[in-house]
């Protein structure tokens, strides 16, 4: 399995860009998952009818560690009011009460993927993708895992401590979306050369990937 670690700031493309590499993936068949570390803190914030994917015996752990940041439930919509920080500071949290919960919850999603499977996982912090890297290739150490940004045009400053550090940390891979006049079609491009570069195996290096 290929696992890359995609990071950038809101509005860069990361989203859009995923949508073309699966795009152009199932058109070869090949399987492909975009998930992201938030999501499980996102699930965490709702009500708990909403906690589909947490651990039965994590609940009670996990309630507690939401009552010190919220007692509110977060409607899966709302971004004004600090959710956002909220978001950054129960990943905080998590990540120092149970360092290998989320990374658990992502590596989980991606088994029905297989081996020559691709997985792309959002992660902000410098700090928690290295701890992702070293979780996955502890346990899978065939698996390939690299890291890529994709840079937008130059966008404001957060607050927070989950987006004020993503420029400081030294990617394998670059995608370079700053020039918003080419269009979406200069996305897929990248999409493209993108796969071709860094998720075919040496057997299958001349497929044709045609743009949509």
């Amino acid at each position: 399995m290929r696992i890359f670690v995609i990071n950038g700031f809101a509005g860069a493309g990361k989203t859009t860009f995923g949508s073309f590499v699966k795009e152009h993936l199932l058109s070869q068949n090949r399987k492909f998952l975009h998930t992201s570390s938030i999501d499980p803190i996102k699930e965490i914030l709702k009500s708990e009818d909403n906690w589909i994917n947490i651990p039965e015996e994590a609940k009670g752990q996990l309630r507690a560690l939401k009552s010190r940041i919220t007692t509110v439930d977060w409607d899966g919509e709302t971004k004004a009011n600090g959710w956002r920080d909220k978001m950054s500071e129960l990943k905080a949290l998590i990540n120092e009460q149970f360092p290998n919960f989320i990374h658990e919850f992502c590596l989980k999603r991606s088994t029905e993927l297989g081996k020559d499977g691709i997985l792309f996982v959002d992660i902000r912090e410098p700090e928690q993708i290295d701890a992702f890297k070293s979780y996955v290739l502890e346990i899978y150490p065939d698996f390939e895992f690299k890291t890529l940004i994709v840079k937008g045009p130059p966008s404001k400053e957060y607050s927070n401590k989950s987006d004020r550090y993503v420029d400081e940390y030294v990617y394998d891979i670059e995608i370079d979306n700053t020039d918003r006049t080419a269009g979406l079609e200069s996305l897929q491009e990248l999409a493209q050369e993108f796969i071709t570069q860094h998720c075919l195996s040496e057997s299958d290096s001349e497929l044709d990937i045609p743009l949509s």
